[in-house]
This record gives structure tokens, sequence and C-alpha cells, in this order.
């Protein structure tokens, strides 16, 4: 079985477990899932690391998404955050680059198109170490719409008081 494969049984673990769910049997009844080779090693791993670092990895999620409190985050997407992050930082079996590519992956088959780039931001902050303090946050500028009605005649300030200054007194 493909690690890809073990990482949405990982993901989904986790979610049970953010949810309240104990996920004992969640693997052969719910998720449909039959480990092979060293993937029943990778999910307990990865789960029980992510229930251990849970509030580091939450803090690191908070720090690089300044704009969305954790309460704001979709759950499924807090989840696909924990275990990239996890994997990340406690693991050093896949590249950064594969994570973030499989993180993007899981957010498009389990969330929204709005949470794919918003995981894909998150977690490419975090692997170029950027600092979200230092950033600078210019303003959004809003385009006006601008209506040009019929105008029959348009007279500059200048020009008209230069015909005032210059028509003769009677």
């Amino acid at each position: 079985m493909a690690r890809s494969t073990a990482r949405v049984a990982a993901m989904q673990l986790v979610y049970e477990n953010l949810m309240g769910g104990s996920g004992d049997d969640t693997l052969c009844q719910l998720i449909a899932f039959t480990p092979e080779g060293d993937d029943q090693h990778y999910i307990d791993r990865t789960v029980a690391g992510i229930k251990e670092h849970a509030e580091e990895l939450d803090q690191l999620i908070a720090k690089y998404s300044p704009s969305r409190g954790l309460e704001r985050i979709a759950r499924v997407d807090l989840c696909i955050l924990r275990v990239a992050l996890y994997e990340m930082q406690h693991s050093d079996d896949t590249p950064e680059s594969v994570v973030i590519n499989e993180a993007v992956e899981l957010a498009k088959r389990f969330s929204e198109p709005s949470s794919v780039r918003f995981i894909n931001g998150v977690l490419g902050a975090v692997s170029r170490g950027e600092n979200p303090e230092d950033k600078v946050v210019e303003p959004v500028r809003v385009k006006q719409q601008v209506r040009i009605e019929k105008v029959d005649r348009i007279v500059l300030d200048d020009e008209k008081n230069k015909s005032t200054e210059e028509t003769p007194e009677a």
C-alpha cells in the first residue's frame, strides 16, 4: 500500500479522535483500509505523535495563520495541517515538498477549494521558516466603479477665471 493511502487513514483517525471517537476499530470497519508492510507502524506512530504534540502543532498553526484562529479553521483542515506539520517537524521519512503536496491533495479530496490555498500557504511558510510577525501587510485597494455620463461642456477652473478676467466692463 502506498504511503499516501496510509496518510489518508492517519488523517481520518486524527479527525475521528478530534471529534471524540476512539479509533479502535475504525481502520478495518469504517475506513475500509487494510494496512500492509509498515503502513500500520506509520499510522500508529503518526496518530500517537500528533496526540503527544497536539499543543505544539496547534501553536504552529496559530502562528502561521494569524488571520484565522484555530476555532475558525475547519476541523478537517486542522487535521490535515496536524498530520503534515507532524511529519515536517518530527519525521525525516518524507521530504517536506512531498508532505506539502500530499496535504494539498488531501485538502482537494476532503475539503473546500479555498482550504487548498490556505493549507498550502501555511505549510509553505513553515517550510521556508518565515516569521509571520515580520510581514508587512499591505492594505487592500478596492477598485471603484466610475460611471461616465454624457457631458455637454467641460469648464476648467482656470478657463472660468480667464473668461471673467477678459470680459470688458461696460
